[in-house]
This record gives structure tokens, C-alpha cells and sequence, in this order.
């Protein structure tokens, strides 16, 4: 899947497309997106990011380590959210946290 702004879509045909979109929510469907996380290359720095999301009851399914130097730490996390309202909370509550410099969707696979 990608957004309708990824470039790697762009490059595809269009007759290959698939619309997609948000559905009413559900309990049973929860909806994967990835976020990239610059984190502050701290201790505690991640475990703190890791606890934002868990008390938003977001569960993290993938995490990977994008780069890091001696300043920041750059994470890709898939989370799983329920909607789009609630990846909007989780990611203003990680805005809102010290040890977070950033946080943007990553909407192309890695």
C-alpha cells in the first residue's frame, strides 16, 4: 500500500491503482501505519516514545532503526490504530514529548 502522494506509486500504472480508504469503525479491524520517529539519541529516549503509544492503546508491530549519530536516532515504527482519529492522537502526543525532535507518516515501505 501506498498513499496517493508516495513516489513510488506515481510511478506505477495507473490501471494498477486500488482505491482505499478509511472504513467505519470497527473494534475487530485495526488499520498499520508507519511512522518515522527522530528521536533525541538519549537513554530512556525510545522507552518513552514506546510508552506514549501504549497508553494511547496503539500496539507497535514492527520497529526498525533507520540511522542513528551521536545526537539522534532515526526509528521506523508500524503501528496498529483503530482510525485515523486515533493515529492523530498518538501523534500529538509523541509531538508533545521531550525526548521526540520529530514524527512524521513514512508512507512508503522501507
Amino acid at each position: 500500500m501506498h498513499a496517493v502522494d508516495c513516489p513510488v506509486l506515481a510511478a506505477a500504472p495507473i490501471e494498477q491503482w486500488v482505491d482505499l480508504r478509511w472504513q467505519d469503525k470497527r473494534p475487530d479491524v485495526l488499520f498499520v501505519a508507519r511512522l518515522r520517529l527522530t528521536l533525541q539519541n538519549r537513554p530512556g529516549a525510545l522507552a518513552t516514545a514506546v510508552s506514549v503509544i501504549s497508553k494511547l492503546d496503539a500496539v507497535m508491530v514492527g520497529m526498525s532503526l533507520e540511522e542513528r549519530d551521536d545526537h539522534i536516532a532515526t526509528v521506523l515504527c508500524d503501528l496498529e490504530v483503530v482510525d485515523l482519529a486515533h493515529l492523530t492522537k498518538v501523534l500529538a502526543a509523541l509531538r508533545a514529548t521531550q525526548m521526540v525532535s520529530a514524527v512524521e507518516r513514512s508512507h512508503c515501505a522501507a
